[in-house]
């Protein structure tokens, strides 16, 4: 059962990535496009495809993975748009929360934190 909070470090990929890919494909995009290990524990990695209703959500927990698809019935999830123009790298806790729960229309600015960022 999944129990997700604030003590993991969070990273988004913001390119497009094929949503049909599993568990080891979206490995191999952490670490060629975030650049880092996938196997770090208590790290939660965010990914969105060509359709902007569809999000994929790759958990590492100290010994597994978990997947998680979501799909909203209608309206899009927010697009983010970075300050810095990188493609990857750490956010905030609350804009995971924002990216992943909220649909709404506009722009939402996310920063990246850290030295974590991705050109």
């Amino acid at each position: 059962m999944l129990n997700l909070s604030n003590e993991y470090a969070v990273y988004l990929y913001s390119g497009k990535v094929d949503m049909r890919k599993g568990i080891d494909g979206l490995c191999g995009v952490v670490r060629s496009g975030i650049g880092i290990s996938p196997f770090r524990s208590k790290c939660i990695f965010v990914f969105g495809g060509r359709n902007p209703r569809a999000k994929k959500v790759l958990i590492r927990e100290y010994n597994r993975f978990e997947l998680v698809s979501i799909r909203l019935d209608e309206g899009r999830f927010i697009e983010p748009v970075t300050e810095d123009g990188c493609s990857a790298g750490q956010i905030s806790w609350t804009d995971f929360t924002l990216l992943t729960e909220a649909s709404v229309k506009g722009e939402i600015k996310v920063k990246y934190i850290g030295n974590e960022a991705v050109g």
